[in-house]
């Protein structure tokens, strides 16, 4: 807070400019950061090399039981290269995924909650390297949707646990 040992008017005025050029050197430092961090990854080797192969069909077939009952879901993505992307990890590869159902993400069908969930498809880097199998082949939670999004990482997760979701398959099959 600005405290002026003058006249009020002028001490007004001068705690305004104080703000003003606060502002200005926050904005210019921003703008700095961000350029050292773009200049960072066209100095340094890329962390992926640009992939020969630009499109690729995968088939998803999981299946999983709630409350006894089994649940099937079949899709097929298509993992598309759309350039070169910079940021913290440096300069890499960008790929777009979509499900051929026109859905977001692989959800599960028949159950009712307020949690948005999807099972995890392990992303098209991975996919496009051979690694087939994803890090995760239980059900996930989407941070940013539905109620996880106040953020209550153990709470979510013993909402997702008292569900009881068995997934008792999960196939990836690269398509020719």
């Amino acid at each position: 807070m600005c405290t002026a040992l003058v006249a009020p008017a002028a001490g007004v005025k001068a705690c305004k400019m104080k703000q003003v050029h606060l502002f200005i050197m926050a904005f210019i430092l921003s703008g700095c950061v961000e350029m050292a961090v773009k200049a960072g990854c066209f100095l340094d080797e890329p962390i992926e090399k640009i992939p020969e192969e630009r499109t690729a069909n995968f088939s998803f077939a999981i299946a999983y039981k709630y409350r006894d009952q089994r649940y099937d879901i079949a899709d097929v993505g298509t993992c598309t290269y759309v350039g070169r992307s910079c940021d913290g990890r440096g300069l890499h590869n960008k790929w777009d995924f979509k499900l051929q159902s026109g859905s977001d993400k692989l959800r599960p069908k028949g159950i009712t909650t307020d949690l948005s969930l999807y099972f995890p498809t392990g992303g098209c880097q991975s996919l496009m390297e051979g690694n087939l199998v994803p890090y995760n082949t239980g059900v996930s939670v989407d941070p940013y949707r539905g109620s996880a999004s106040s953020w209550d990482p153990i709470g979510t997760q013993r909402k997702i646990d008292s569900l009881g979701i068995e997934v008792t398959s999960y196939q990836i099959v690269r398509l020719p």
